[in-house]
């Protein structure tokens, strides 16, 4: 049996079990469609259509080939998406990244794993953790690396690689500047500038201050980390960010929350689904963690 013949079978009874229009549908003779079938039929001992009055009527062995033909055919395109999938991703690996984290971490990743694996292409997509996983989940990325807390991890294998946790940051001549914490009661009113709708920072800082039956007074969403810190350079807001970030932003007061909120930082990938090698490479790389040590 070969793929071809089950082609045109399938075509065949998808067209009314009309050869003609079949051979139409495929650009090729009649005859090659007839021969492929009488092969078919000889190959398998079975007659898949009866010939009544030179029209075709599929039996019942034809009926129980073409359940079995349809799904071949649709396993064979697969094989074949893939097959050509590798060759297109070969020495690519389509990385999701949230700002905070592309800051803080992928710079030194970067710069290690392709110095180990020169040949290997790393493409970043910078975006939300939340809606990161959303692409992961639609095959849309090889891995990413984002917050883990109270993400639904259950179609994902993760490995958690770093905890940090947010404070809360504004201008050093602030009347709050000097406190060892804060809660969000005390800073209702304040002006705040927050990473885009779908990233898990602008999630959890607007849920709690509504926890605490305080509107958020949000002034500008953006997923540039250089937004934000030049409007706490200019005073224009303050921010929520991670502790290693705030501490590079010059001018900063950074003040812990009262009530942490801990971050749990990891890398993600689906389960069940093709690992190309250098993406597993690139997981054994993140896993193994000696990048940490040159943060």
């Amino acid at each position: 049996m070969k793929l071809y013949q089950v082609l045109y079978f399938i075509t065949v009874c998808n067209n009314q079990n009309n050869i003609s229009r079949a051979a139409e549908k495929l650009h090729i003779s009649q005859p090659s469609i007839s021969n492929a079938i009488r092969e078919l039929e000889e190959e398998f001992g079975v007659c898949l259509f009866h010939r009544i009055n030179r029209k075709l009527y599929i039996t019942e062995e034809g009926e129980a080939f073409l359940n079995m033909a349809a799904d071949l055919l649709s396993r064979s395109e697969e094989i074949v998406s893939k097959m050509q999938d590798l060759g297109n991703r070969k020495n690519h690996i389509k990385i999701g990244i949230p700002p905070m984290i592309g800051s803080l971490l992928f710079p030194t990743i970067f710069q290690q794993f392709t110095q180990l694996y020169p040949s290997i292409e790393l493409e970043a997509f910078e975006d939300g953790s939340l809606q990161i996983l959303k692409l992961m989940e639609k095959d849309a990325l090889d891995v990413a690396i984002v917050i883990l807390n109270n993400s639904n991890l259950e179609h994902l294998y993760s490995v958690n690689i770093l905890d940090t946790e947010m404070v809360f940051c504004t201008r050093k001549d602030h009347p709050l500047a000097a406190r060892p914490d804060i809660s969000f009661e005390e800073i209702a009113h304040e002006p705040l500038i927050l990473l885009k709708p779908g990233s898990y920072q602008c999630y959890m800082i607007e849920n709690s201050l509504k926890a605490c039956g305080i509107v958020p007074r949000t002034i500008l969403h953006t997923n540039q980390l250089s937004t934000i810190a030049t409007f706490l350079q200019k005073e224009i807001a303050s921010a929520f960010l991670f502790r290693e970030i705030a501490a590079t932003i010059p001018n900063t007061a950074v003040i812990p929350l009262k009530h942490p909120i801990k971050i749990h930082i990891g890398m993600v990938w689906k389960k069940g689904g093709f690992i190309y090698s250098d993406t597993a490479h690139f997981i054994d790389f993140v896993k193994n963690k000696s990048y940490l040590q040159l943060l």
